[in-house]
């Protein structure tokens, strides 16, 4: 029956087809089942609504998300490369002109154009291990971070201390997190190896609340930190180290004085 007010009445009738009186009537009243009501048909079309926009949402985040990783990696390749390979350029050329007659400096040429090839062989590598999803765990990080201190200071005759907490290794850092949270214990790395002078260098990697705490410490000389450290990769390697860290939304320190070593702690936030 729909739904609506209804009146029902009730009489009697005898044998002979008299009528009673008095008629007994009551109302009746069918409501509209809920589904059918109108601030459930509302509720159900801004829930549809609501779907549609988050579905869409999420396809403009993931495009958006897409567009950026291209954008990072072909920032990255031009200025990891870029550079590099018009330094090759040059080199080649300078090393072209004094062939026939100056051995020495055109084999000084070439031990640089070998240098700056493993250089930007080792960024793409970097780049491309930084965007595999597969790496965004910290057990990935860190078993390159150990691979990339042992290569480094082994040359040197650094004995290394590699130390990594448990509770480190279910956490997660994104692709850009991940390159920079790396670069920094790369660049530590390679300025222990080339300026500390140290014969023992100590790294740890812990979780303190929701936070990866990064200490790479060496026994070395040190030096005096109101001096900014020339990079061992060229340039100001201290200035590269904190904008990484501040991209990260996290805090580096460095700790340090002459004939004392030095530390440097990187606190990073985590998922």
């Amino acid at each position: 029956m729909p739904p609506g007010k209804y009146q029902f009445e009730v009489y009697c009738e005898d044998l002979e087809g008299l009528r009673s009186p008095g008629i007994t009537s009551f109302t009746i009243v069918i409501m509209n089942p809920f589904w059918r009501s109108g601030w459930f048909l509302s509720s159900l079309a801004f829930i549809l609504l609501l779907v549609i926009y988050n579905f869409h949402r999420a396809r403009v985040n993931r495009l958006l998300a897409v567009e950026k990783l291209r954008n990072k990696v072909a920032r990255d390749l031009h200025d990891d490369m870029g550079s590099t390979l018009s330094t090759i350029n040059i080199l080649a050329s300078m090393a072209k002109t004094k062939m026939g007659t100056d051995v020495v400096k055109t084999s000084e040429y070439l031990g640089k154009i070998s240098e700056n090839s493993q250089r930007m062989m080792e960024a793409m590598d970097d780049i491309v291990w930084s965007i595999k999803p597969s790496n965004d765990n910290m057990q990935r990080i860190t078993a390159r971070m150990r691979e990339y201190a042992i290569q480094t200071l082994e040359p040197k005759d650094m004995l290394l201390d590699f130390q990594v907490d448990e509770t480190v290794q279910d956490s997660k850092l994104d692709m850009e997190m991940r390159r920079d949270f790396f670069l920094v214990f790369k660049e530590a790395v390679n300025n222990a190896a080339k300026y500390s002078k140290a014969s023992r260098v100590s790294v740890r990697v812990s979780l303190q609340g929701r936070r990866i705490v990064l200490s790479v410490k060496d026994d070395g000389h040190g030096f005096d930190t109101t001096k900014q450290p020339i990079s061992a990769t060229g340039g100001n390697g201290l200035g590269n180290m904190q904008k990484r860290a501040e991209s990260m939304n996290g805090k580096l320190v460095i700790i340090s004085s002459p004939g004392k070593g030095t530390e440097l702690l990187l606190k990073v936030p985590v998922k």
